[in-house]
């Protein structure tokens, strides 16, 4: 046998060999591809069956046997507290990962980051780097939130501005029973539910959706609407309606609705029980004594608080809050509340403070603007509805 026939019978055996790989590579990426998206419409559609405020502990049982050896929770999990979380990914993901460490080995659960090299052809073939997350809150035998997150990496080199290896696209349906009060001057929100969608972030590109337990159930829905095939399909989805098309489409409309008529995105004008609600602290204080400076063109009313006593668990275990300073009311504190322009002595108040009210517990700077409350009947049963709304308050 010739030199050049044997070279030539060695290259089509090559040839043969790599095809052959490179066959059972493209079935074993698109099979464990297909077999995600297969489980993450299953749990999906579990989340979706689920009503907030009304599904059972025996639902929540369901779910978890349907799911467990995907899901696990931290501490324990009763009837009367518990965090249940499904976590599904894909192959790459879905493995530990081992590297040294000095002299140590370590363990992390997360994508094998010594395999750099095999990321582009893995995405060549189909694969993608993906993780689904699904939750579950429950309190007292009633399921109050659910959520459904995907995060799906974005191919290295990516002809979308600022997006480079490793670079994720992320989609989110949260349900909570609290907002955090600055989020409320999002475009398109509303005391029930809000979108958030922006172009490029540092390290992703997102549509990110908000619901409490109390919205409507047909926008809940489509909150809730998922295209996963984004999981499987070959063209990378890009765009936030690739992902969350109904929730895409709510939130352009709302847009186009707000530039039309320039409304005002005020937080001040959001209802007491949804302020309540949204609030970490709420508390009653009486104003102790006050004084006024003159301040050129206006004067500021300066008011000593106490005691503050709290209607709504939050940081503080205890019944009171001190504050330890006088607080500013400048007009522009009450410019929507007349009724606290001129506070005396004895004066009783409510007061909403958000998660940032001063860690050393010492109003040092005056809380919100938006913070104060007349202390009356109706307001009170406002406070009192936005509490009970918030039926998770006192997560630990």
């Amino acid at each position: 046998m010739s030199l050049r026939r044997c070279i030539g019978i060695v290259l089509r055996r090559v040839v043969v060999a790599t095809l052959m790989l490179v066959v059972v590579a493209l079935v074993f990426v698109q099979s464990q591809q297909w077999l995600l998206r297969w489980r993450a419409e299953r749990l999906l559609n579990d989340i979706r069956q689920i009503q907030m405020g009304k599904s059972t502990w025996v639902e929540a049982q369901r779910l978890m046997d349907r799911w467990g050896e995907w899901g696990h929770y931290e501490g324990s999990c009763t009837t009367e507290r518990c965090s249940y979380q499904v976590v599904l990914q894909d192959v790459f993901r879905a493995h530990p990962t081992f590297y040294v460490s000095g002299d140590e080995v370590n363990q992390q659960t997360q994508e094998r980051h010594f395999w750099r090299w095999l990321h582009k052809p893995y995405m060549m073939l189909g694969g993608r780097f993906t993780s689904v997350y699904a939750r579950i809150e429950i309190k007292n035998g009633i399921i109050w939130t659910k959520s459904f997150d995907l995060s799906i990496d974005l191919f290295p080199n990516h002809p979308l501005q600022y997006v480079s290896e490793g670079d994720a696209f992320v989609a989110t349906a949260d349900g909570e029973t609290r907002f955090d009060t600055h989020r409320m001057t999002l475009l398109g929100s509303h005391p029930e539910y809000m979108i958030e969608a922006l172009g490029t972030c540092s390290g992703c590109r997102f549509i990110e959706t908000s619901f409490t337990p109390f919205a409507d159930s047909q926008i809940v829905q489509q909150l809730l609407d998922f295209n996963l095939n984004c999981i499987t399909r070959w063209r990378e989805c890009e765009e936030p309606g690739d992902i969350m098309p109904s929730a895409w489409r709510l939130y352009s409309q709302e847009k186009s609705a707000h530039q039309a008529n320039n409304e005002s995105r005020d937080t001040c004008n959001l209802p007491l029980e949804f302020a309540a609600r949204d609030s970490w602290y709420v508390a009653t204080a009486k104003v102790l004594k006050t004084r006024k400076t003159n301040e050129g063109r206006w004067s500021r009313q300066i008011v000593s608080l106490g005691p503050v006593t709290s209607m709504k668990k939050g940081k503080y275990n205890g019944p009171q809050i001190p504050l330890g300073e006088f607080v500013p009311f400048p007009p522009e504190y009450y410019s929507n509340q007349e009724d606290l322009g001129n506070l005396r002595p004895g004066d009783p108040l409510i007061l909403l403070l958000g998660k940032g009210f001063d860690e050393s517990d010492v109003v040092s700077h005056g809380p919100d603007r938006c913070g104060f409350f007349k202390y009356s009947q109706e307001n009170l049963d406002a406070v009192q509805k936005g509490i009970g709304r918030d039926a998770l308050s006192d997560r630990p």
